[in-house]
C-alpha cells in the first residue's frame, strides 16, 4: 500500500523488490535505492503527526516530515519499521520487528526497538 502526496516523491530504483503488505506513506520524499528488498509488512514512513499543542486534537495539528533513504542492497526484514529522517548506508541489514528512529552506516546490522547496530 503506497500512499504518495502531491508534490511528494516515492523513488523505487532498478531491482527493487517489495513483497506484499508493505506500507510505505510519503509526505516529502522516499528513495528505495537499487537492489534493495523490503520484506512482508515492512511499514515506511516519512512523517509522523505533530503534537505540540496538548489542547488540539492530534488530527488536527497536521505533520511533521523527514526524507528517508534506504540503501543500495540493504535487506528489511518482515515486520520493520522505518522512521521519518532515517538514512541506511549500503547493504544494511534491518532484522524482522525493528524500529528504525535515526540513521545508520553501510554494512549496519540493526535489530531492537529501537533499532541497535550490531557486527
Amino acid at each position: 500500500e503506497f500512499t504518495v502526496l502531491r508534490d511528494a516523491e516515492l523513488n523505487v530504483h532498478a531491482g527493487v523488490f517489495i513483497a506484499r503488505g508493505a506500507v510505505i506513506s510519503v509526505h516529502e520524499r522516499v528513495d528505495i535505492e537499487r537492489d534493495a528488498l523490503v520484506a512482508e509488512y515492512v511499514c515506511i514512513h516519512d512523517n509522523n503527526h505533530r503534537r505540540s499543542d496538548p489542547d488540539r486534537a492530534i488530527a488536527e495539528q497536521g505533520f511533521d516530515a523527514a526524507p528517508i533513504v534506504i540503501g543500495e542492497g540493504s535487506w528489511i526484514g518482515a515486520h520493520a519499521i522505518i522512521l521519518k529522517g532515517v538514512t541506511l548506508g549500503p547493504n544494511c541489514v534491518v532484522g524482522a520487528g525493528a524500529v528504525v528512529t535515526r540513521s545508520f552506516p553501510s554494512h549496519s546490522t540493526l535489530v531492537g526497538v529501537p533499532a541497535r547496530g550490531r557486527p
